[in-house]
């Protein structure tokens, strides 16, 4: 199960991570769980979060201001 916990480990412990794919996961916030793969995950080049419906703009802002 992903979780805000599960998503909060992985930018913690997953720095190097390149690519994330989430498939209809309802149990995460954007302003949690993604806010913390966006700061933690700077290598991220590839997300999808197919099917994961509370996802808004906040999140896919978080993760695109650490693109920058």
């Amino acid at each position: 199960m992903v979780t805000d916990e599960a998503l909060s480990a992985v930018g913690t412990l997953c720095v190097l991570l390149e690519s994330l794919s989430l498939y209809s996961f309802q149990r995460f916030s954007d302003k949690l769980g993604l806010e913390a793969v966006a700061a933690g995950c700077s290598e991220l080049t590839r997300l999808e979060v197919n099917g994961c419906h509370n996802i808004t703009t906040y999140g896919l802002e978080s993760i695109g201001r650490a693109c920058m």
